[in-house]
């Protein structure tokens, strides 16, 4: 069982009636004497339950870091689906008008929205259209160095968003293929995986020249 903040303080109680002079000023509450040994007493509770969670870990996956490096290990990625909405969408004019499929839309709250199909709405008219909640980010990366299994880690998402997909292509366009662990792979295709560790962070990996899975 792990130790208290309480304990240690008992302890220190105990400990100081040994020392006359520090038991003075510990009996008059002077800070300079009770705010470095409660100090030392947070430090040490905290200790004693890091000890403790450290002795259960092996039966039971209790810190955040073993549960998300295990989480990562089986491939559970942080990343999520977009959502999905149907809105209506009204024409006042006296013209039809279309909204075309990737059109991005924003909500009165600055939400960004993709129109996922094409619509056009008559004039006067009335339709549906499907939106997904999705912004499109394009990171550019120069490689500096030749190495095998290269890794670039992914910029992390603003505060409430989500990674939902990764698209990889060279400079000249050319897109990659996502390879799982880099298998069915021939020699000299583009192929990338993507990998993630306890922290969470994303990172795209590229293959070794001359290995093939």
């Amino acid at each position: 069982m792990a130790y208290t903040k309480e304990d240690f303080d008992r302890v220190i109680v105990n400990s100081v009636s040994q020392f006359p002079e520090l038991a003075a000023l510990y009996q008059v509450g002077d800070p300079r004497l009770l705010l470095a040994q409660s100090a030392v007493a947070q430090m040490m509770a905290m200790m004693s339950q890091q000890i403790e969670l450290g002795a259960m870990e092996p039966f039971d996956k209790v810190r955040d870091s073993t549960v998300l490096a295990d989480a990562s290990l089986k491939g559970l990625m942080p990343m999520a689906t977009p959502a999905r909405v149907k809105v209506k969408v009204e024409n006042p004019t006296n013209a039809a008008f279309s909204i075309g499929a990737g059109r991005g839309l924003l909500d009165s709250s600055g939400h960004m929205y993709v129109a996922d199909l094409p619509v056009t709405v008559p004039a006067g008219g009335v339709r549906h259209a499907e939106l997904l909640q999705k912004q499109v980010r394009v990171i550019e990366h120069t490689v500096t160095v030749l190495q095998a299994f290269y890794k670039i880690e992914m910029p992390q998402p603003s505060h409430g968003r989500y990674i939902s997909d990764i698209s990889v292509a060279d400079a000249a366009g050319a897109p990659y293929t996502y390879s799982v662990e880099f298998t069915n792979v021939a020699n000299g295709d583009k192929v990338f995986h993507v990998e993630c560790d306890e922290y969470r962070r994303l990172f795209v990996v590229f293959g070794c020249a001359g290995y093939v899975g």
